[in-house]
């Protein structure tokens, strides 16, 4: 498998064919989704999406006639987990949760105040996570229009 980029398009330029594509980076370099500034949607594609730049294209990457059949919903669903609940923040809740566990056992009702609303906080963010992997199974089955767009995505949790 081809590795995988976070690429930048005008959010009006998604309908057409041939997007030209703003900006790049590996799906695994951490970029502020502000970096290139509003209007953009950020897709994660393999490098086949991406047509170089040619006299054809007028000197600039464009993404290939049938990049919307490579989206990878997966890799766009790890990216919204990432930037509400990052890996540490998940490691950092379980590791709280079981720590609290073994100190007061799994009656929550014995739990500190404290304690209990982290777990509250916590629970609100895993099932932000499963209703983002559920969704990504759905767009497998059924591609919306603009997968960058918020609108096809759960809401994000609010604390």
């Amino acid at each position: 498998m081809s590795q995988t980029y976070q690429v930048f398009v005008r959010s009006t330029d998604v309908g057409s064919t041939n997007p030209v594509v703003v900006a790049m980076y590996p799906e695994t370099r951490p970029v502020d989704p502000n970096t290139h500034g509003q209007g953009l949607s950020i897709y994660v594609l393999p490098m086949e999406a991406i047509q170089q730049p040619s006299d054809a294209t007028g000197q600039v990457p464009t993404l290939v006639d049938n990049w919307q059949s490579m989206i990878v919903p997966g890799s766009m669903a790890a990216t919204r987990i990432a930037e509400t609940f990052a890996v540490q923040a998940q490691i950092e809740s379980l590791h709280h949760t079981i720590e609290t566990m073994l100190q007061y056992g799994s009656d929550m009702s014995r739990w500190p105040l404290d304690a209990k609303q982290q777990k509250a906080n916590a629970d609100e963010k895993w099932k932000y996570v499963d209703a983002v992997n559920m969704r990504a199974k759905e767009h497998i089955a059924n591609p919306p229009h603009d997968m960058a767009s918020d609108k096809v995505w759960p809401a994000k949790p609010t604390k």
